[in-house]
């Protein structure tokens, strides 16, 4: 009979066990406090060609992230769930202008608000509108980056939880974050990162999928906002499987990853 398997599971409770400032309400702080420099066009032209993005410099300078600017008109308590919920309703009403044709008056009035628009189309959507949100969600996938690495610096300071067994076989983690690593000494090949690593410029930050199953290849304006293109783009597929040992391709009890795929 096999020997069965343990496997830990990690998210970002971990980290804020840890004392880290983690959550979506630290990162967008350190934003605001930090807004002139980020918005510079200094920094601008510096982020857009570290993520060698092919866009005029001269149409971002000075420009407010979308992101940033919408969630500070809301408020500053959100979590990154509550992030990527918002983010999802705006890409879902554009997806649904996109394949309808229309949307309804006060779904319309919503999103000019949210846009800065006074009105859009199809065709703005789609040359101007889309190429400018994901900009901006390349730049504070950048942004979110650098301030994880800077806060994680410490993390060997940080206590270490007696409560963790780091007697296991793999482990999955939700965390973009290395403090698994750091302080409990747990080889690399026996974690994995659903959503990616600092250091490796693949962080998956986006929503899930808005659209139906007939329409998902027909409409892929928004794949590149949605974790499973991401994850795709970026390599990291089922390679989950060789924490416990397995071969990608090879079969593995479900009971072990049957809630960790997204």
């Amino acid at each position: 009979m096999n020997k069965r398997k343990t496997l830990l599971v990690l998210g970002n409770g971990f980290d804020l066990a840890h004392d880290l400032h983690t959550q979506y309400p630290d990162f967008l702080k350190h934003i605001q406090k930090n807004v002139n420099e980020i918005r510079s066009a200094e920094n601008t032209r510096k982020i857009a060609e570290s993520i060698m993005q092919l866009r005029d410099d001269s149409k971002t300078q000075n420009k407010t992230m979308f992101y940033d600017d919408y969630f500070d008109k809301i408020n500053n308590k959100y979590n990154w769930v509550d992030f990527e919920q918002e983010v999802q309703q705006v890409v879902s009403a554009l997806e649904q202008f996109i394949v309808n044709g229309n949307i309804n008056d006060d779904e319309y009035r919503w999103l000019c608000a949210v846009l800065g628009k006074k009105k859009i189309n199809r065709n703005d959507i789609v040359k101007n509108i889309i190429p400018k949100l994901l900009f901006d969600l390349q730049i504070l996938t950048y942004l979110l980056e650098e301030y994880l690495i800077k806060e994680t610096e410490n993390a060997e300071q940080n206590k270490k939880l007696e409560s963790i067994c780091t007697n296991v076989d793999g482990v999955i983690t939700y965390n973009y974050t290395d403090v698994f690593e750091k302080l409990y000494f747990v080889p690399n090949e026996k974690i994995y990162h659903v959503h990616g690593e600092l250091g490796k410029h693949n962080l998956v930050l986006g929503i899930g999928e808005t659209l139906q199953d007939n329409d998902v290849n027909r409409y892929t304006y928004f794949s590149s906002f949605k974790k499973y293109f991401q994850k795709i783009i970026y390599g990291l597929g089922n390679s989950y499987k060789g924490v416990l040992g397995y071969k990608e391709n090879e079969p593995c009890p479900n009971e072990y990853f049957r809630y960790i795929r997204n």
